[in-house]
């Protein structure tokens, strides 16, 4: 089986580094690359195609929300997962409109960050329960 290839996109540098340790200690996870907002990570994105993008709600010069339509613009088959502090469904709901196919909350232990890239892989949405 191939491995699911990640881009991490926050502009918290120890967040992105705390979900790159977590990933990389999963077998089939591997982490292609960082963006520090949502200008960078469009970019990355749009170049190396990554099976699943990690991307925080709310990063400077471009949110995750306003990246994430831009991303569903560009049609690539990225599957967006948005990170957030917010246990609110207005927030999830958002996400969704804007074209993410999750939504996890930055407290999300180890195996809640690898179940949801699972199940969006697999074609399922998922939201922190």
């Amino acid at each position: 089986m191939k491995p699911i290839r990640i881009l991490l996109a926050d502009d918290h540098t120890l967040v992105r580094q705390g979900i790159r340790s977590l990933l990389e200690g999963q077998p089939g996870c591997v982490v292609i690359g960082e963006a520090i907002d949502g200008i960078e990570a469009v970019e990355l994105i749009e170049r190396e195609k990554p099976d699943v993008a990690l991307m925080d709600i709310m990063m400077p010069n471009l949110n995750g929300l306003d990246a994430t339509k831009q991303v569903t613009q560009l049609k690539i088959a990225t599957k967006i997962i948005i990170l957030s502090m917010h246990a609110n469904s207005t927030y999830a709901i958002r996400a969704l409109k804007s074209g993410a196919v999750g939504y996890l909350l930055k407290d999300a232990d180890q195996e809640e960050i690898f179940s949801a890239i699972q199940a969006v892989v697999r074609g399922q949405r998922y939201i922190t329960p």
